[in-house]
């Protein structure tokens, strides 16, 4: 694919990807649409349950309710099927861009010329078919999140809607519109911390390469203590970068996950407070 774009006189890397893992990419995608639709299976066989026990004013019959439980049995099956043949393919299709992407530099640095080698270094290169090869490769399985996330959210709100009634199934979008602040600075912090990383990873891999070519000179003037205090030097800053990118990558994922039920706290209180009745149903 990425051959057929230069014979274009095309470089652009999104499009030989989807040229050449497209439709395996799509494919992946129905599996995450099947899982997302589940998901809400289950709750709203829960309220028909629930509604029947209570009050039972659409008058469920007994059988029909059988066939709610069977529903929402196999209803978890099938997102338990799909959320694991959705990670499979999705870690397997970055297994794929990879080696795609690490092949493709490797080739390319087989045709630069000394100067161009000389400008780019061996480290810049290598941390091309690794690092950001595999950067891609853990992006591959959570790239359909795009379209997954305001899926569920459009069905979660219509869902709230219709249980709530009026404008209470508003409310935890008004929850999330209030945290976007916070997550957008979270991002952007996450965004700098790895500018950092790629910074002070290119330089310590550059480094190394140097230190490795020129292992024997630096044998023959004994310089191995003050290389090595160089080398952890330029380590201990990539590590505090990481670390950092680490803790505001915890607290973003902490917001993801209790994202769903602070706005689930936050709906059902107001409408408690403002003097709406909670029933089972």
């Amino acid at each position: 694919a990425w051959q057929r774009q230069m014979a274009s006189g095309g470089k652009s890397l999104f499009i030989a990807l989807r040229q050449g893992f497209g439709l395996y990419f799509v494919m992946t995608g129905l599996c995450k649409l099947a899982n997302d639709l589940m998901v809400f299976v289950t709750p709203m066989c829960i309220n028909i349950i629930v509604e029947y026990i209570d009050t039972n004013e659409a008058g469920y019959s007994q059988g029909g309710i059988l066939l709610v439980v069977l529903g929402m049995v196999l209803s978890q099956a099938v997102q338990s099927l799909a959320l694991g043949q959705y990670f499979w393919r999705g870690f397997r299709l970055g297994l794929h861009v990879r080696t795609a992407v690490g092949q493709v530099v490797y080739s390319k640095s087989l045709a630069l010329t000394s100067e161009q080698r000389g400008r780019f270094g061996v480290g810049a290169i290598v941390s091309y078919m690794q690092i950001d090869a595999t950067k891609l490769a853990d992006a591959a399985p959570y790239m359909h999140q795009i379209w997954s996330m305001p899926l569920q959210l459009g069905i979660g709100l219509t869902l709230l809607y219709n249980v709530l009634g009026g404008w209470w199934g508003f409310v935890g979008l008004g929850v999330m519109v209030m945290m976007m602040p916070l997550q957008i600075w979270i991002g952007r912090k996450q965004a700098s911390f790895q500018k950092r990383i790629m910074g002070a990873r290119d330089r310590r891999v550059k480094f190394m390469t140097e230190v490795l070519t020129g292992v024997r000179t630096l044998k023959l003037f004994a310089w191995e203590k003050p290389m090595l205090g160089e080398l952890n030097s330029k380590r201990s800053a990539e590590l505090s970068a990481m670390w950092r990118a680490s803790l505001f990558s915890t607290v973003s994922t902490f917001l993801f996950g209790a994202m769903p039920v602070m706005v689930t706290i936050a709906t059902f209180v107001l409408y408690g407070a403002m003097g709406q009745e909670l029933t089972a149903a």
